[in-house]
């Protein structure tokens, strides 16, 4: 019915027809001279009220007319809301509350051009443990208005923030996301921190062979992925390990994604680097140390499950493309690899190297843990 009507309509008008009764129209068809009446907006009249006094109130701002007084007259006629009024009349207004230097505006430039004084580090677990730990200056706080309400550890965080004399600032979530970046996992909280350096050292290592308890301690050598070097730190910190050592070069930094990838461990666990590496490791092997290193399986490696130190260990975990570096390899006697549970097809046959890394130390940590209790028997 529809098609017919427009072809009808369309013929008429082409040959000059005069007007039809359709079977199925309600009423004729208009006349072409019949003039048609523009759309009508129900709201037009609002929306030009609206435009005027817009006009008139950034006219009256111009002319020094109080922002307060202009404001409220847009207000009474409802043509902005209570809450954008409240909003402009409080953005320069300082929280009385018990933090101290509390500002509800940023002041710092954000988006884009955000640069902060130091480095930033987001998340709960790692803000908390960094302003717990104090290894690290604080030079600014951000989080999410209102989610001190929500969360309690939001609420430890303000806490010991303000106990530091922190400068904290409450901003909305656009705007911590500009100042975080889009691909960061931030949990409404992040914090402008110095760098956290690593630690140089110093240990004397003729009287490690003396000591009761046996050592295990880590090596990573050049972990160059954050998240990897992370949860590694992660992994260390929670079986136990007694000290960290990375290398010097081609190494991860302690940046913002480590200490967020390790839970905060980063904030309390220290990793050390020396100056002489080679040095380093050759002195422990004179003191009887036992050097590991993780490899994937092959025939001159031994399952971890067999493995058995006898004192004082060192494990070491190489780079994720390459391992262990050749100029260090012949100091590592043992090489200790995990065996698969089935048989694996070519390119699947290891694990990532923050996995393969806990997994070694779960049953590193144990076995010096045994072998300590027995000696502790013997004493």
């Amino acid at each position: 019915m529809f098609s017919r009507l427009i072809v009808r309509y369309a013929s008429r008008k082409r040959f000059s027809l005069p007007s039809v009764n359709f079977k199925y129209a309600e009423t004729e068809v208009q006349n072409e001279e019949e003039k048609r009446l523009p759309p009508v907006y129900p709201f037009e009249e609002d929306r030009q009220e609206r435009r005027g006094v817009k006009s008139r109130f950034k006219k009256e701002k111009s002319n020094g007319k109080s922002n307060k007084e202009s404001l409220g007259i847009l207000a009474s006629r409802n043509l902005i809301g209570e809450k954008q009024v409240s909003n402009k009349l409080s953005k320069n207004m300082k929280f009385e509350g018990k933090y101290k230097s509390f500002n509800t505006s940023v002041k710092r430039k954000t988006g884009a051009g955000f640069e902060p004084e130091g480095e930033l580090i987001f998340g709960i677990h790692p803000v908390f443990h960094a302003l717990q730990a104090q290894r690290r200056k604080f030079n600014h706080l951000y989080y999410k208005a209102g989610l001190e309400d929500k969360n309690v550890k939001i609420r430890e965080i303000l806490k010991l923030a303000g106990d530091n004399h922190l400068q904290v600032e409450a901003v909305n979530l656009s705007q911590l996301t500009k100042i975080i970046g889009e691909d960061r996992v931030h949990q409404g909280i992040c914090c402008d921190v110095s760098p956290l350096p690593f630690e140089k050292l110093e240990v004397d290592l003729s009287n490690t062979s003396d000591e009761e308890s046996c050592k295990l301690w880590l090596y990573m050598d050049r972990i160059q992925d954050p998240m990897n070097f992370g949860a590694i730190l992660r992994s260390a910190y929670f079986m136990g390990v007694d000290k960290v050592i990375t290398s010097k070069e081609n190494s991860c930094r302690l940046t913002g994604i480590v200490s967020k990838a390790s839970a905060g461990a980063a904030e309390m666990l220290p990793v050390y680097q020396v100056d002489d590496l080679r040095g380093f490791l050759q002195e422990l092997v004179n003191q009887e140390w036992n050097l590991v290193c993780a490899a994937p399986q092959s025939t001159s490696s031994v399952s971890l499950s067999t493995y058995m130190p006898n004192g004082n260990t060192v494990i070491a975990v190489g780079n994720e493309g390459y391992g262990i570096t050749p100029e260090l390899r012949d100091l590592f006697k043992t090489t200790i690899a995990i065996q698969p549970g089935r048989v694996l097809q070519t390119g699947m046959d290891s694990l990532n190297v923050s996995v393969a890394t806990a997994v070694i130390l779960h049953d590193m940590t144990s076995k010096i843990s045994a072998l300590n209790t027995k000696n502790n028997a013997k004493r």
